[in-house]
């Protein structure tokens, strides 16, 4: 087979436009089954239209594209993993294809992967030529994607534009929204709510991309943009009634099978107030995703201390802020095998409920007063004092923050002074 041939067939067909035209003058030339998808894995193009007793092909072409459980398992087998780790095209052999590989080629627009091409292509076959032809039929879906405009997150040049300028903080007074309002035919009444969404690894926006699809599907009303390896999705016309612990769930839903991750702002009423409730969503994300927390989602309203103690400490040595009655406990019971320090983490934790305490430490309440008498004749003054307490809460609560043990729901009770 001469690519010339291959070249020449494919770019007729695209000059007379289709996808599916493209993919059947390829298809007529290789001989070798072909299928397009976009980055959510719905199907564009298939060629022949008939099942092959391949699991993945036939359920592609009995549904129209890959169900979400599917495209988990895409992602497991770290086949979108490879669009950014091989050199495409790729061969694809292993997992649910080790039976009819693949050779997989993407799809790109101004360098942002927009799709996939896949030949099936079995080992005894598969010839250098193959690869070259797989980049010539990528190319050509290239230009067709690009032709009909399904080249960015909105479907429309000028949405995303005003995408960049709202989250660049370029848009800032009513005027000026009203002006992109009505030029967009948009309404934003309603609340807003602003996730801050990453993969679980860096690179890839693949799966961001399918995710967004899966989120445009439960929530139309929205405005998104891909900032590296971070989604950012702000959803508007939100009701009184759309309460947001259940939009959270929802989300969580579409992030979990990807152990994806994301920071959710307050909810607010102002878009131009956007850049505020934009740091609130990225830095939940960082803080949520250096915590041990097994969560999807951080909420910035569990995260806002940690946040200010860390941006707070961020330039002070720990000598310069930590109360001096920590590491002078810390020493007592380095010289005397106790374990003062972990009662008073404990307790000044858990607000001095000696309650709590108990629980907690598994020790009776005479044992916690003996103890709690000892740290006060250490320390030289009252723990609930209101002059000492503060700084003892505030330098627990840093100290969990710096070793990433923080909890959304508290503090642990596991730090040592060091």
């Amino acid at each position: 087979m001469s690519l010339s041939a291959l070249y020449q067939q494919v770019f007729e067909a695209a000059a007379k436009g289709g996808m599916q035209t493209i993919i059947n003058a390829a298809y007529s030339v290789i001989k070798m089954p072909i299928i397009v998808t976009d980055v959510s894995f719905r199907n564009l193009a298939i060629a022949p239209c008939e099942s092959l007793g391949d699991k993945i092909w036939d359920t592609m072409l009995l549904i129209g594209g890959a169900p979400q459980e599917m495209v988990v398992g895409f992602h497991k087998e770290k086949y979108m993993h490879a669009a950014f780790t091989e050199t495409p095209p790729y061969y694809v052999d292993w997992g649910d294809c080790q039976k009819l590989p693949r050779i997989q080629e993407i799809i790109k627009i101004n360098d942002v992967v927009e799709g996939y091409v896949a030949i099936l292509c079995p080992r005894e076959r598969h010839e250098p030529w193959h690869d070259q032809a797989s980049t010539i039929i990528a190319k050509a879906c290239s230009m067709e994607l690009e032709r009909k405009a399904n080249h960015n997150l909105e479907g429309n040049p000028l949405s995303l534009l005003l995408v960049k300028e709202l989250f660049d903080n370029r848009i800032v007074t009513p005027e000026q929204l009203e002006l992109w309002k009505h030029g967009l035919n948009l309404s934003f009444s309603g609340d807003f709510l602003l996730f801050a969404v990453q993969a679980d690894y860096a690179k890839t926006t693949t799966v961001l991309k399918y995710m967004l699809g899966q989120l445009k599907q439960q929530y139309p009303h929205q405005l998104s943009l891909l900032e590296g390896n971070v989604l950012l999705l702000l959803l508007y016309g939100l009701a009184e009634q759309d309460n947001t612990c259940a939009v959270e769930t929802r989300i969580k839903l579409i992030l979990r099978p990807f152990n994806a991750r994301s920071g959710v702002s307050r909810r607010f009423t102002n878009i131009l107030e956007l850049d505020t409730y934009r740091f609130q969503a990225e830095e939940s994300l960082k803080l949520g995703i250096e915590s041990t927390d097994n969560h999807f989602i951080y909420r910035y309203d569990d995260y806002v201390l940690p946040i200010v103690l860390h941006r707070f400490t961020r330039n002070i040595t720990k000598s310069n802020w930590i109360s001096p009655a920590i590491p002078r406990v810390a020493s007592y019971d380095e010289e005397n095998g106790t374990s003062y320090l972990e009662t008073l983490e404990t307790y000044v934790l858990e607000i001095c409920s000696s309650q709590r305490v108990t629980d907690l430490l598994h020790i009776h309440r005479n044992t916690l007063l003996y103890r709690l008498n000892k740290i006060e004749e250490i320390i030289g003054f009252p723990i609930s004092d209101p002059k000492y307490y503060p700084h003892l809460l505030l330098s627990f609560q840093m100290l969990n923050m710096q070793q990433g043990q923080y909890h959304a729901e508290g503090v642990s009770v596991t730090t040592k002074y060091k």
